[in-house]
């Protein structure tokens, strides 16, 4: 089984929860005695791009300076808080950003508002769909803001900087976990503002 709730009981001989803080008895009375279980982010579920990705982008970090925002809210982002972000950000001034990255899933509802906002930045904003190389895409990036799920294990492996923000009630534990580790800073949705 694969779970980061800890909230239901599985019938299983291994459990795999990569949540930061998840401890054997957070699931001792879910699973039976005989399980295996994988708890943390070292279980990280992460494609093999991450690994190949990661030296490049940690040297990258050693001399840092905010010129690339990469921003991923997961495949949906029903509530479009990728247009929330892109608001907060056209009112911020800051000398040295000179590109913004937005990604989006292939089924995004938000596609077309997300792609005029962009046009309207002041800062030169691309929006990409559907992509296969976001290892290579948070490495060339000085600053995510991103989902709480597991792309905060992709962020993390990356030693990305970013701002994370929960989009649903299962993020609750990894963001909280995350921040408290110094890997995050954690944002409301109603920190960025109206859009």
């Amino acid at each position: 089984c694969i779970d980061d709730l800890a909230d239901r009981p599985h019938d299983c001989d291994l459990l795999l929860d990569q949540s930061l803080g998840r401890r054997n008895q957070d699931y001792a009375a879910l699973v039976p005695q005989h399980a295996k279980l994988l708890l943390g982010p070292q279980y990280a579920l992460l494609r093999p791009e991450f690994a190949q990705w990661r030296d490049t982008s940690l040297v990258r970090r050693e001399n840092p300076q905010l010129r690339h925002i990469l921003i991923t809210m997961g495949g949906v982002d029903d509530d479009n808080v990728t247009g929330r972000v892109l608001s907060a950000l056209q009112g911020i001034d800051i000398e040295t950003l000179d590109q913004i990255t937005v990604v989006l899933g292939p089924h995004a509802p938000w596609r077309d508002y997300v792609l005029a906002k962009a046009r309207n930045m002041s800062v030169p904003t691309r929006v990409l769909t559907g992509v296969d190389n976001m290892a290579e895409l948070m490495t060339s990036c000085d600053l995510a803001i991103g989902a709480g799920g597991s792309t905060t294990w992709e962020r993390c492996a990356l030693g990305v900087p970013a701002f994370q923000i929960e989009l649903a009630k299962n993020q609750q534990f990894i963001s909280s976990a995350v921040q408290h580790a110094g890997a995050a800073l954690l944002l409301g949705v109603d920190d960025l503002g109206p859009e």
